[in-house]
């Protein structure tokens, strides 16, 4: 019998949803604003990384199994940071992208390793609402033995219920990540 993991190893899974590029702005902050009372940070580098569902995605991935990344991102310069990502992470893109839509960024600033302010740049979930994503997860699902839906409530999944179904009926194992 083979361990459980080398099982995982062998699967190739799906992670659906909500994807998010993660940005950090670091540096040390010696002073205080004299516009506002507010830290001043002597930006030192900035930092991209996968979020949401792309997050999700990059963990399955270390463990050193076959993922591909189904969501949504803008045709934009931070769409094109997440594709980086993606191969970086060697992860199968499966992105759709968006004209009308911007890739979803939260923005970290942070300084002697303390978050001192997020800042988001994102869409209405109303804006998600398309059958775009169901089409693509049915020409998908056949290759695939196990699916991750993750939900950043960002509205990649508004009809999650219906890609489940569809999962079932295609005898797949369905993990949700609320």
């Amino acid at each position: 019998m083979k361990p459980q993991l080398n099982l995982l190893n062998e699967a190739k899974i799906l992670v659906v949803g909500d994807v998010i590029l993660d940005r950090y702005w670091i540096g040390e902050s010696k002073r205080i604003s004299p516009e506002a009372p507010v830290p001043v940070v002597n930006g030192e580098k900035i930092l991209n990384r996968l979020g949401g569902a792309g997050n999700v995605a990059a963990n399955v991935a270390s463990l050193g199994c076959s993922v591909s990344l189904l969501g949504y991102v803008g045709q934009d310069e931070d769409g094109d940071h997440v594709r980086q990502l993606l191969r970086e992470s060697q992860i199968e893109s499966a992105l759709i992208s968006r004209e009308n839509l911007k890739t979803t960024v939260k923005i970290r600033v942070i300084s002697q390793g303390q978050q001192l302010v997020r800042v988001d740049f994102e869409d209405s979930p109303n804006k998600f609402k398309s059958d775009l994503l169901t089409k693509v997860f049915q020409e998908l699902i056949n290759d695939y033995q196990l699916v991750i839906f993750s939900d950043y409530r960002k509205g990649a999944l508004h009809d999650v219920s219906r890609l489940i179904s569809l999962a079932n009926e295609k005898h797949k194992r369905v993990i949700t990540d609320p």
